[in-house]
């Protein structure tokens, strides 16, 4: 065999490995393998809050106004089924969001999810859009649903009551 022969069926052997060896992983895998990660972006959050102040302001006040008369007058809610165990904590929508998105991952590492909350504290950053099922599909929480569980689609990455708790002490909309 030619080394060209050689090198292209190492190339080759390489891809297939990492084809097969990237969905395999378990939860707790995962979890190590984005630690460096975590704390890469746990450090650009802090160094991004400490070295300028970020004000995001509305560039025209027509903005709202226009978004808001785009509003389709005939949609009705969707039909509400009553229930019994259902606790609801009203929160006010405010006028305009300004929101940032975040992983599962993020919201579960308690020091990198305490620094955005800071950062978003000293702007005018309203709202979190936080991860409940990841790209792959695995739900970003513990949940009791049978089939996620029968199919192991679940990773405990963040406990959703302790994150919004935290949301809505902040005045954080979620």
């Amino acid at each position: 065999m030619s080394r060209g022969v050689k090198i292209y069926i190492a190339i080759l052997s390489f891809a297939l490995m990492f084809a097969l060896g990237t969905g395999t992983r378990t939860c707790t895998q995962r979890e190590q393998s984005s630690n460096h990660r975590a704390q890469e972006r746990s450090n650009w959050f802090a160094s991004l809050s400490g070295s300028f102040d970020l004000k995001l302001k509305e560039t025209s006040s027509d903005a709202l106004e226009s978004s808001n008369s785009a509003v389709d007058e005939n949609l009705k809610p969707a039909d509400m089924h009553p229930t019994d165990n259902l606790m609801i904590s009203q929160m006010t929508e405010p006028p305009v969001v300004k929101g940032v998105y975040l992983t599962g991952w993020i919201a579960g590492k308690t020091d990198s999810f305490q620094q955005l909350i800071s950062f978003i504290n000293k702007t005018e950053i309203n709202s979190l859009v936080i991860d409940v099922k990841d790209d792959s599909g695995t739900i970003s929480y513990t949940t009791e649903v049978p089939l996620a569980k029968d199919i192991g689609s679940t990773c405990k990455k963040y406990n959703p009551e302790k994150v919004l708790a935290t949301l809505q002490a902040n005045h954080i909309y979620p």
